[in-house]
């Protein structure tokens, strides 16, 4: 018999040195939970805890929900979602599938219409969420082992990779840890940049954040887990980085680069050079985040992303999310319900 403990405020340290005991990443952290808050005010955070018969924890889950703050809309737009599969004491697709089967009961007793599970630093995610009769969206992870020497890493990446790094050691780049405001308002900027090239391409538009509300790295930056790093040419920052870092596990989060930045290959050498940094602090693995499966495609917009992040010689990971209707009829007429008021 497994017990589920539903908690909406918890004590950051403790959760989290529990997390490390279930294979958690930062998608399940305290931090993460205000982060989500931060870019999306209308989620609010659940911290669910699964409990074997004897007490002991088996695994544990950060889980958001929201609906919408108008009553009549509210019944039509519930919604729960994960990030990522929950951290769980034994990892195998039965004990994933039992936990997400507790949670989806949760949320149907909720009275949700849909329930959500991310992939992100869930390799399993695919195969545990199709077993489970979600609809799946597959993408693809990058994850380096950074356990061997340095040379075997150099000599992993693609030959391509190696000469960009080159280049960039001999135009002077610099890599430097960024404050965090400093960091956020160069994170920022050249993430615009960065954009007017990916919806040239065909990608999608960058999301504006309101200036008023906190900025969502900011939240992971001053909560310690958190850094942006700056490529600088020239004393100018012309690329910026933001990772995590929690239980040896890198996460390569967001970046943003100028027209120098790639002239110069800033953003391959901070990535090169953050590899090396977090091996000497003893992080085990550095994630380079992930992309669409259409990616494999070479027509895809997110082709050239593939590409890149392959070339630095880690896993590719398949990963899976996946979405489950869990009111069927009401969902259709709250689909209905939105196409009327267009």
């Amino acid at each position: 018999m497994s017990e589920l403990r539903v908690q909406t405020h918890v004590d950051p340290g403790s959760w989290n040195a529990s997390l490390c005991a279930c294979h958690g990443t930062i998608f399940h952290t305290a931090e993460w939970g205000r982060h989500v808050q931060a870019e999306q005010p209308g989620a609010r955070p659940e911290f669910l805890t699964l409990l074997d018969g004897d007490g002991s924890i088996a695994g544990q889950a950060l889980l958001f929900h929201s609906k919408s703050s108008r009553n009549l809309a509210a019944p039509f737009t519930g919604r729960r979602w994960l990030d990522a599969l929950p951290a769980m004491k034994e990892t195998s697709v039965a004990t994933f599938s039992r936990f997400l089967k507790v949670i989806e009961s949760h949320a149907r007793g909720s009275g949700d219409v849909t329930f959500q599970v991310g992939s992100f630093a869930s390799p399993a995610s695919k195969t545990v969420l199709s077993s489970l009769g979600f609809s799946i969206s597959p993408r693809l992870e990058f994850e380096l082992d950074l356990t061997p020497d340095e040379k075997t890493l150099w000599d992993c990446m693609e030959y391509k990779r190696r000469k960009n790094i080159k280049k960039a050691t001999r135009l002077g780049v610099e890599v430097r840890e960024l404050p965090v405001d400093e960091g956020v308002s160069h994170l920022r900027r050249l993430q615009a940049t960065s954009f007017v090239r990916v919806v040239q391409r065909g990608g999608p538009p960058l999301t504006k954040l309101d200036s008023n509300r906190a900025d969502p790295v900011a939240v992971l930056t001053n909560a310690g887990i958190g850094r942006i790093v700056g490529g600088f040419v020239g004393g100018v920052c012309v690329s910026a980085s933001f990772f995590t870092t929690f239980n040896g596990l890198a996460y390569h989060t967001l970046s943003g680069h100028d027209a120098k930045a790639l002239e110069t290959q800033a953003p391959t050498f901070v990535l090169w050079a953050m590899a090396l940094r977090f091996k000497a602090e003893g992080i085990q693995r550095l994630n380079f985040g992930g992309c669409h499966i259409d990616a494999l495609d070479e027509s895809s917009p997110e082709h050239g992303v593939y590409v890149y992040k392959k070339a630095f010689g880690g896993a590719v990971l398949e990963c899976g999310s996946g979405e489950k209707i869990l009111r069927p009829a009401v969902w259709r007429a709250a689909n209905l319900l939105r196409v009327a008021m267009r």
